[in-house]
């Protein structure tokens, strides 16, 4: 059984696409913030989504075009965001 060219695209898309949201500058990406926060997901003028902390989200930011959220923990702001992506509501940074 041999294994189709269009499913190994589709397999190496989504590779490159969580690389690219696990890593940072080359590491990978360790949350040591505290898990009791609650996260947002913010999308900026620039059409790149950001996830940040409820205490970065305000109303003064006029570089913010649309948010998301709140979400109980990183980890579901980040498959919240790569949805985003798929979606074409936002642009990896």
């Amino acid at each position: 059984m041999t294994f189709p060219l269009r499913y190994f695209r589709t397999y190496a898309k989504t590779l490159f696409l969580w690389r690219k949201i696990f890593t940072v500058k080359n590491k990978l990406f360790v949350s040591s913030m505290d898990e009791s926060q609650t996260w947002y997901i913010v999308k900026h003028s620039a059409g790149n989504c950001e996830i940040v902390t409820s205490d970065k989200v305000g109303d003064d930011n006029s570089e913010i075009i649309e948010q998301w959220g709140p979400f109980s923990s990183q980890g579901e702001a980040i498959a919240r965001r790569v949805g985003l992506i798929r979606a074409g509501k936002c642009q990896p940074v």
